[in-house]
C-alpha cells in the first residue's frame, strides 16, 4: 500500500509556481494580452491607473513558462522606451 502511495505523490510532481506582477501601458495592453492568451497564463488585474495610463497585472508562471514572461517583460520596455521617446521629443 505504502508503495502505491508513493507513486502517486511521484506522478504528481510538484510545480513550483511564481507570481511576477507587471505594469503593463494602456497602450500594450493588447499585444500582452495577446501573449498570456497564446501561451495561457494565469494572470487577473489588481490595479489600474487612468493618470499614468497603466494597468497592474499579476501573472502566474513555471520556470518553463519564463521565456513568455521575457516576451511580455518585452513588449511594455518597447512601449516605455516609444513614450520616454515621445517625451523628449516635445
Amino acid at each position: 500500500m505504502n508503495n502505491l502511495i508513493y507513486k502517486l505523490i511521484k506522478s504528481f510532481k510538484m510545480k513550483k509556481i511564481f507570481i511576477r506582477e507587471l505594469h503593463v501601458p494602456t497602450d500594450a495592453i493588447a499585444e500582452v494580452a495577446t501573449v498570456l492568451t497564446e501561451k495561457e497564463l494565469t494572470n487577473r488585474i489588481t490595479d489600474s491607473d487612468e493618470d499614468e495610463e497603466m494597468i497592474t497585472l499579476e501573472v502566474e508562471y513555471e520556470k518553463d513558462e519564463k521565456e513568455a514572461i521575457r516576451e511580455i517583460i518585452e513588449i511594455i520596455n518597447q512601449y516605455d522606451s516609444n513614450a520616454n521617446s515621445d517625451e523628449a521629443e516635445n
